[in-house]
């Protein structure tokens, strides 16, 4: 029994330790959550002294461990998380927090990277402007909802507070620290203009001018976009040049995926599947992640890129997305005279 207590505390603090860039902060965090001294906590994680049931709880809670990192499953199982199991996520809420988390965990590493396939505008450039972020909320805080369409409330820009916008800022800001190699398809920016024309004709802008002011935004966002990638500097969307993580693009309309990503550090893999949009599940099984990475690779060979000295492609694809949307802005201006 003892020798498979060592096993599972073996497990424990080589997981814990990897979070964190330099062991000594590791060690700090646990004498900090244990409530223990320096040298007890070396003799844990050497072995010389077992943890307890109880310390092993704190540690799960602490560092969020799955199950499978202590108890490995067999390689065709695999244990997933799902937050709203767990606790009620609102969106503008807890569901943004958890977000910002997860972010700083991965940009905190000097090989912090994240992995990204998306059909829509990938979510972490909603919040380059906030009006585009408030208008993807709610469809998310509302896309489970029993009520019927004319019982939802108005959507109004002027219910964007101070609070939000420093949320919407730091997701943002995180976001454009890190590396990241993302995959899109073509209708990147036409799902959200779908929506849009949508919501004009639920009648469920308050405002009904604030729709043309999104497609604004939406346009305004793929001259960002276009500057960010060709100049291969993420920093760009906030202007902070010398802090930006680089970007390699590319986009694929020959597969079929669903959102997806891997965000990586220290050697490990967090993996999230969209489920219940934005909900996700979320795994760091290893076996699953190497057979996700092997998957996006074969999705890249059938990919044209969009980074590396692909200038003119870079243009003609942000600038087809900017003319599709000041044309449908056009057709919802003739919209809104009936509305």
């Amino acid at each position: 029994m003892n020798h498979e207590i060592s096993i599972l505390q073996r497990r424990l603090f080589e997981y814990i330790l990897a979070k964190f860039e330099h062991a000594k902060d590791a060690i700090r965090e646990l004498e900090t959550v244990l409530n223990i001294s320096q040298s007890s906590v070396y003799k844990r994680i050497q072995g010389v002294k077992l943890v307890t049931s109880d310390e092993i709880s704190v540690l799960i809670k602490r560092f969020s461990i799955s199950p499978e990192v202590l108890f490995p499953l067999p390689k065709d199982r695999i244990i997933f998380d799902f937050l709203p199991l767990r606790e009620e996520s609102k969106i503008t809420g807890n569901y943004l927090s958890n977000v910002i988390q997860e972010l700083e965990q991965v940009s905190a590493n000097s090989d912090g990277k994240v992995t990204y396939l998306s059909t829509d505008l990938p979510f972490f450039y909603y919040f380059l402007h906030k009006e585009v972020a408030w208008f993807k909320l709610y469809l998310f805080e509302h896309n489970s909802s029993n009520k019927g369409i004319s019982q939802l409330p108005k959507l109004s820009f002027s219910a964007i507070g101070r609070e939000q916008e420093l949320v919407f800022e730091s997701v943002k800001t995180l976001y454009s620290k890190i590396n990241s190699e993302e995959i899109w398809t073509s209708r990147v920016f036409k799902i959200t203009v779908d929506q849009v024309k949508y919501f004009v004709e639920a009648k469920l802008f308050q405002y009904p001018e604030e729709a043309l002011l999104l497609l604004d935004k939406l346009a305004e966002t793929t001259d960002q976009l276009l500057e960010m990638i060709n100049k291969n500097n993420k920093g760009l969307i906030v202007n902070q040049v010398t802090k930006g993580g680089t970007i390699t693009l590319s986009y694929n309309d020959f597969n079929r995926f669903n959102p997806l990503i891997i965000a990586s550090a220290k050697g490990m893999d967090n993996l999230y599947l969209t489920y219940d949009l934005p909900h996700y599940l979320y795994t760091t099984d290893i076996f699953f992640a190497k057979y996700t990475k092997e998957w996006i690779k074969r999705i890249k060979r059938k990919a044209f890129p969009l980074s590396a000295n692909a200038d003119i492609e870079q243009v003609l694809f942000f600038n087809e997305k900017k003319q599709y949307i000041l044309a449908e802005k056009e057709r919802i201006k003739q919209m809104l005279v009936k509305y």
